[in-house]
């Protein structure tokens, strides 16, 4: 086995190790959850509630309709050209 391991060289055409340091240098994402508040709410209200999720239905009803609303305002502005 230590004559494979000592023959053996990478082939060119794989990405090297270094590829994952570009990765980890890239600056953060530019991306905002605009719903983060009502999304932190609804984890709120589970923790409190020992996860029963029948218990926080207003909060996850509050969630889906801020991310409907602003899943809406995406695709308008796709249409318009604009995103």
């Amino acid at each position: 086995m230590s004559s494979t391991s000592s023959s053996f060289k990478p082939d060119p055409k794989l990405p090297t190790p270094n590829i994952h340091n570009s990765y980890r240098e890239k600056q953060a994402s530019q991306f905002l959850e605009p719903c983060e508040l009502a999304s932190k709410a609804t984890f709120r209200c589970l923790d409190r509630n020992n996860y029963d999720k029948r218990k926080c239905n207003r909060e996850y009803l509050q969630y889906r309709e801020c991310k409907r609303k602003w899943l809406e305002e995406r695709k308008e502005l796709r249409r318009q050209g604009l995103l």
